[in-house]
């Protein structure tokens, strides 16, 4: 049954977190002014099974070089000191192991 449970795992993904949803700033969203000045929070839905999430924001949408690259237990966190520009942002879950094992879409958001 060890194998079975193994293959089950595998091919259904049974036993691992899913990739996170991305909730706000939503895609797309411009933010301007008073929104932008103390800081921007970032937030996603929680996912079972995950021991920290890995959130970065780049201005490019390869994340070659990310502004942003932290590692938290939260489902959100508070970004002070963002210039205006257009900003790429993503969400790793990490399981147990360290090992990254799924991510979310990639969101977008300009700054004014």
């Amino acid at each position: 049954m060890g194998h079975l449970a193994s293959l089950l795992t595998l091919f259904l993904g049974i036993g691992t977190p899913g990739s996170p949803e991305l909730l706000a700033p939503p895609d797309q969203a411009v933010m301007t002014g008073t929104e932008v000045a103390q800081a921007v929070t970032f937030t996603w839905r929680p996912t079972t099974g995950v021991a920290s999430y890995r959130l970065r924001i780049a201005t490019a949408p390869d994340f070659k070089q990310p502004i942003i690259d932290r590692t938290t237990s939260n489902t959100s966190e508070v970004v002070r000191g963002m210039k205006a520009g257009r900003y790429f942002w993503k969400v790793t879950v990490t399981d147990g192991g360290g090992t990254d094992v799924a991510t979310s879409t990639t969101g977008r958001v300009i700054l004014q």
